[in-house]
């Protein structure tokens, strides 16, 4: 206690002598060997954090030379995403040996970890903002003549500041691992405490091997991990990632590749990859596809991890329903004239008032057929949230089936008929959208588009089809 009570009153002498311009204002950690506080400077009135690091006097001379080359090379950083380092002190006294670092201290900010604690959840679009700044100012430090590794890398250590909408804003990388972290990998975490998880493999398992910029990309993976699915990075699990694109999931997993000969080599080349993200997910998909879109087909579709949306286009005026539809219709047309003219009709005039009714009433229907199979379209919509199915005429939107809300209970039916037509049916509840190639349809599909729609469909939803009535022959076709 004598001894404690000495250090105490030594560091209290230093701490005037050399902090004399700072008010002390409140203690964010108190240890006997590391304290941080925040204080103000008084010349200013700007708020700093000021970092205290003590050792023994006995401590290797070269982990104190090796700290305090490390500690130069902070006060050089000049970079916008990360705060300034004012100044630093060395403590030599006796019985006690150590290191003051002060920081720039950035008010009206929040730490990532306070947003995903407080139930946040940020879109993909926001984590790849948020990637992509902390890559640049990456590159910045390990682009530096000797590379700066920042070697504490996690949710707590990102600063969020100014956001707004679906705006990242402000994004600062704090709180550098003291450089005794990166001697030798001194004072890791332990495996128990929760900061374990962000530090890379090799740094527990290959110890003569120097921490290395790629150990801050396995940090920064994980942690963007976190931030993407809201899973605490010790309970990740393929469910965690299911609402985000392949490529981005893709992305991650190199990100924060145990094996460093596989993971991502540089912040350069994960900036790169993270550009092309779009392009990773559609290899990916097409990797898995069993049916590709038929040639020649008509049929749009349109998806991302938000929505899928497919749009049929009718058959056309020259089709098979257009003429299934127009048959009866000219047929009746054709009697009602041979009634008239077989009748005298000049004096009755109730038979003249009805050919004038039915001719009308065929005119508009054909008029009506031929808007329909010319003109209008089919949509299928489906998002996290819910899922309809209507038609479009001159874009005006005719919904002939209920909009639903609960698209989590949703499942494919696949269905073939006696006369070879095949359905594909998305089903909710006792509601059901279909897709067709029924001769009757005027958005009637090929069956080489229904498997593509079927194959492209349950991939989205991530669920199977269930066979109603499969008459496919195993050797020769697949679903």
């Amino acid at each position: 206690m004598a001894i404690q009570k000495l250090k105490n009153e030594l560091l209290e002498k230093f701490f005037q002598e050399k902090l004399n311009k700072y008010g002390k204002e409140k203690y964010i950690r108190n240890q006997d060997n590391r304290k941080t506080l925040i204080a103000v400077n008084l010349e200013n009135q700007e708020n700093v954090v000021i970092k205290v690091r003590l050792f023994e006097s006995n401590s290797e001379s070269s982990k104190l030379e090796f700290i305090e080359s490390k500690l130069k090379s902070l006060r050089q950083i000049n970079h916008g995403n990360i705060p300034e380092y004012i100044d630093y002190f060395k403590i030599n006294l006796e019985n006690i040996r150590g290191f003051i670092l002060i920081q720039k201290y950035i008010s009206e900010s929040q730490s990532l970890e306070n947003y995903l604690q407080s139930g946040r959840k940020f879109s993909e679009y926001e984590i790849k903002q948020l990637a992509k700044k902390l890559l640049e100012t990456l590159n910045y430090l390990h682009s530096q003549d000797i590379p700066i590794i920042h070697g504490n890398i996690k949710p707590s250590n990102i600063l969020l500041k100014n956001r707004s909408g679906n705006s990242i804003g402000e994004v600062y990388l704090v709180d550098f691992s003291f450089p005794e972290n990166l001697y030798h990998g001194d004072s890791f975490p332990e495996k128990n405490s929760k900061d374990y998880i962000y530090i890379s493999p090799e740094q527990f398992e290959y110890l003569e091997i120097s921490i290395s910029p790629q150990s801050d990309l396995f940090s920064l993976g994980t942690t963007l991990a976190y931030a993407a699915t809201g899973v605490e990075p010790v309970n990740f699990n393929n469910e965690a990632f299911c609402l985000l694109s392949r490529g981005l999931v893709y992305w991650l997993h190199w990100m924060k590749e145990p094996s460093l000969q596989r993971r991502l080599s540089s912040a350069k080349e994960a900036s790169g990859a993270l550009e092309k993200i779009a392009v990773i997910s559609e290899l990916l998909e097409k990797s898995d596809r069993k049916y590709e879109k038929p040639q020649g087909s008509k049929v749009f579709l349109n998806k991302n991890s938000e929505f899928l949306e497919v749009t049929i286009p009718a058959v056309g005026f020259y089709s098979k329903a257009t003429l299934i539809y127009l048959i009866p219709i000219v047929s009746s047309s054709i009697f009602s004239i041979y009634f008239c003219l077989t009748n005298n009709i000049s004096s009755n005039h109730l038979l003249i008032f009805l050919w004038f009714c039915l001719s009308s009433f065929t005119s508009f229907v054909l008029f009506l057929i031929a808007c329909i199979s010319t003109f209008s379209i089919k949509k299928l919509f489906i998002d996290n949230q819910q899922i309809y199915l209507a038609y479009y005429l001159f874009s005006k939107k005719i919904s002939i089936y209920p909009e639903n809300y609960k698209i989590d209970t949703a499942y494919l039916e696949y269905d073939q008929d006696n006369k070879n037509q095949h359905f594909l049916r998305i089903c909710l509840g006792r509601n059901q959208y279909e897709l067709s190639t029924s001769v009757l349809s005027f958005f009637a599909l090929t069956k080489s588009e229904i498997y593509w729609l079927a194959d492209e469909v349950s991939h989205w939803l991530d669920t199977t089809i269930n066979r109603k009535q499969n008459k496919f022959n195993p050797d020769t076709e697949k679903l």
